[in-house]
């Protein structure tokens, strides 16, 4: 299976950590966050990375190369069109995917355990779904989390950070396929901001299902600030 993983933004509330490198590069202990997405694939023999850049993309090809050094093969694409939202690096991607076959997809800024992505690829036949956690057991910032509402038959009924019926939490890892993209194609409008909880939102009316794939106590972290690598190395150290 391929994986997706998006790469592309600046990480604004970062600075000045990322004024001169993309948040992929920013380090935990000596390793990229991006490094550890990688590694967690790597672990479960997932080797075919397509990794999407767009801020100072050329310093995360520098620094991973083709992904030798790492086990795994990595193909890049460029995303001009980063600044307008995350879910155009996905559609960025299309043309390296297969229209027969289900991808991973993952975001750099998400430091996830493998034991996570493995449950994901042990449910692949119920493709499309997002991984959520119903019951987060790793300290971290929630507030400014993506919520989930998963309905009775467990799929996704509504996201985003703002809902305030909800249920479980994002954590960055879909198993998607070209349904989806295409319907997405569908919201992309040029010049309008273009972010994937927009097009969950936008896919709910229109039949295409969503499952909500359970991970409740897996180790997963979104990084956004300071505060959040400080927090990020205590729960590391612990586990």
């Amino acid at each position: 299976m391929k994986a997706v993983i998006i790469a592309a933004g600046r990480g604004r509330r970062l600075c000045p950590l990322t004024d001169n490198r993309p948040k992929p590069l920013v380090k935990i202990f000596g390793e990229p966050l991006l490094g550890y997405v990688i590694d967690s694939l790597r672990q479960l023999d997932v080797t075919d990375i397509i990794i999407v850049v767009g801020y100072h993309g050329e310093l995360i090809r520098d620094y991973f190369g083709e992904g030798a050094n790492c086990g795994v093969q990595i193909r890049y694409v460029n995303n001009l069109e980063f600044e307008r939202g995350n879910a155009t690096s996905v559609l960025a991607a299309e043309p390296f995917l297969e229209k027969d076959a289900p991808f991973l997809l993952l975001m750099a800024d998400h430091v996830i355990e493998h034991s996570l992505i493995r449950h994901a690829l042990r449910n692949v036949d119920r493709y499309p779904f997002l991984c959520v956690d119903q019951s987060p057991q790793h300290e971290q910032p929630l507030d400014d989390a993506t919520r989930v509402l998963v309905d009775s038959n467990g799929y996704i009924s509504n996201i985003g950070k703002q809902i305030q019926k909800y249920n479980a939490f994002d954590t960055g890892v879909f198993v998607l396929d070209a349904e989806v993209l295409g319907k997405m194609h569908s919201l992309s409008l040029d010049g309008h901001p273009l972010e994937l909880n927009q097009c969950w939102q936008g896919l709910i009316p229109d039949n295409l299902r969503l499952w909500a794939c359970d991970v409740s106590g897996m180790f997963w972290f979104d990084v956004d600030t300071e505060e959040d690598l400080d927090l990020v190395k205590e729960v590391l150290e612990n586990l």
